[in-house]
């Protein structure tokens, strides 16, 4: 009985969902490593960094994969600056992935993606804890009324319906230019599934000005008077402490990306419940 009532208490669950953020951390540190060796990655390698995740910090992890993610999607917005802009210079050709919709709503991946790959991004309109009040249809109970609505780890939610396949939205245009921004449509794994994808909260760091054009976001509110306006009560405060971009206070989008948990091939991306 003390057990059940110990886990009915709000700060029992937030510090479990904590718990959780730092094992979904550890395991993307391994993944997205693994995925920077490319290819010609081998059995000891994986040892090699499953031994530097056991002696780094849960700071030093994040850091970590924040660069390993950034890093992919610079190379990914290079070789699109290749293809939409005339006389840009691809720096390589590798075997294309792509994320696509289905006839029946979902998400399939045309095309291999070894683990550790970013598969997706979750485009849509950015909501600090500050604005919660001010999205659409807002409940206690966030995407109770709208399953486009995603929360990351620190609160920021994102709500993709205004994007759907790619529209304008508070004056900016989010154009499809990314063929990775359809992370909303991905669907939970069913009994007989299991999910292959992990989500990530990447702070995108908008001082990135030739990459900003593919990142399929937009903030809601100022940005300055949602610091001020933030509440103390927020659950659980990693960003303030332990993300790299507020260290050095770059200004960032608080957005999310899906992220291969194993290799895939030409199949459908189930994504990992949220805890």
């Amino acid at each position: 009985m003390a057990v059940r009532v110990l886990a009915k208490r709000p700060t029992f669950a937030k510090y479990r969902r904590k718990l959780q953020f730092e094992d979904d951390i550890n395991l993307l540190f391994m993944y997205t490593s693994y995925n920077r060796l490319g290819k010609d990655a081998k059995e000891a390698d994986a040892e090699d960094i499953i031994d530097m995740v056991s002696k780094a910090s849960f700071a030093d992890q994040l850091m970590q994969v924040q660069e390993n993610v950034h890093d992919q999607n610079k190379n990914f917005c290079a070789a699109m600056d290749g293809i939409i802009l005339p006389g840009s210079a691809v720096p390589e050709t590798r075997p294309v992935k792509r994320a696509e919709l289905s006839e029946v709503e979902g998400l399939y991946l045309n095309g291999e993606a070894n683990v550790g790959a970013v598969i997706a991004l979750y485009p849509g309109v950015i909501y600090s804890p500050a604005y919660h009040q001010y999205v659409p249809g807002y409940t206690t109970r966030l995407g109770a009324q709208n399953r486009y609505l995603i929360t990351r780890f620190d609160r920021t939610v994102i709500d993709a319906q205004p994007w759907d396949m790619g529209v304008r939205c508070d004056g900016e245009v989010l154009e499809r230019r990314n063929p990775l921004a359809v992370a909303h449509f991905a669907n939970n794994p069913t009994k007989e599934t299991v999910p292959k994808v992990m989500v990530f909260p990447y702070d995108f760091p908008l001082a990135e000005k030739d990459m900003r054009a593919y990142i399929p976001n937009i903030s809601f509110g100022n940005a300055e008077e949602a610091k001020l306006r933030k509440s103390d009560s927020s659950w659980f405060t990693w960003s303030s402490r332990n993300s790299p971009s507020d260290d050095s206070n770059v200004p960032v989008l608080k957005i999310l990306v899906l992220v291969a948990t194993t290799a895939l091939l030409d199949e459908e991306v189930l994504l990992q419940s949220l805890p």
